[in-house]
């Protein structure tokens, strides 16, 4: 495989690591390797351009570099979601790599051996990238071990690999297109998700409605999480121009923050406006994406 035309960003305090893991990707003929000792300089970079590897040691300075590939993965960072990403840990701690796992790395390294499995690493995630998993929460590999019974119903996508792209005849010139239709899919896929979400949380607070005592519990946290979920469904159906889609959303916004303000006497117009605000919600994300 040829690495030439690679680009690598390492994020890094430990002056002596960066130094072995550029050696390590100089060795197998990685051509540009950009070496930061900040989160803030890391979060620059990746809005400056699109790295095909991301070598990141999981904090640095204290910084938690999982959001920012969290956001990256989601669309809230960069130009693409899809560089390949690996995070070094600096212990086995099994919480710690969790919240890194949750965070859509396509790998993860403990620190003390990074150097030497750099290489091979690179290389093997340049012949086999997993599908990413998409869900409100988390988008990044399918980490799945086992296919639970309703595996169907989260969606799985076949995302760019750069690294392959860039080692193949003729994938450079294919990359920019595989990126364009693949964010396109991630993007439909995160909306089709939050319709789905939309209706299971509009049902929770009505039965919390019917409860006896009336569940106020449920109903504030299903409010806060269908708020939420509406904030982002309007980021990632900004480009709508001739939708109505923002004003749609804006009143389910408007009906949930109603419904979670009077939550222990809610009367039934309340709920009537939230149900058809969330019905016309998903009728327009159907007649968007029908089928």
């Amino acid at each position: 495989m040829d690495f030439k035309d690679v680009e690598v960003l390492i994020g890094s305090t430990v002056k002596t690591l960066s130094k072995q893991l550029y050696e390590a990707l100089k060795s197998i003929g990685v051509g540009r390797v950009v070496e930061v000792g900040s989160a803030d300089e890391v979060e620059f970079q990746i809005r400056q351009q699109v790295f095909d590897l991301l070598i990141l040691t999981s904090e640095i300075k204290d910084v938690f570099v999982g959001e920012l590939v969290k956001k990256m993965r989601h669309g809230r960072l960069g130009e693409s979601p899809f560089p390949v990403v690996i995070i070094l840990a600096g212990s086995a701690d099994p919480l710690l790599i969790k919240r890194i796992g949750e965070c859509g790395p396509d790998t993860v390294l403990l620190t003390e051996v990074a150097a030497q499995q750099i290489a091979a690493r690179v290389k093997a995630l340049a012949l086999d990238r997993k599908p990413f998993q998409v869900t409100h929460a988390y988008i990044g590999p399918d980490r799945r071990k086992e296919k639970r019974p309703d595996s169907v119903s989260v969606p799985v996508m076949d995302v760019p690999n750069p690294l392959a792209s860039k080692t193949k005849r003729g994938g450079l010139l294919a990359l920019p297109r595989e990126t364009k239709a693949a964010k396109e899919l991630l993007n439909r896929k995160k909306i089709e998700g939050h319709a789905i979400q939309l209706r299971w949380l509009i049902d929770g607070i009505l039965k919390a409605t019917k409860a006896t005592p009336v569940d106020v519990q449920t109903i504030n946290n299903h409010s806060t999480m269908l708020v939420g979920r509406c904030q982002d469904l309007l980021f990632c159906t900004e480009k709508w121009l001739v939708s109505p889609i923002a004003d749609l959303t804006g009143a389910l916004i408007k009906a949930a923050e109603s419904i979670a303000a009077e939550a222990e006497t809610v009367d039934q117009s309340a709920l009537i406006q939230l149900v058809r605000s969330g019905h016309n919600v998903t009728k327009e994300i159907q007649r968007v994406f029908p089928g």
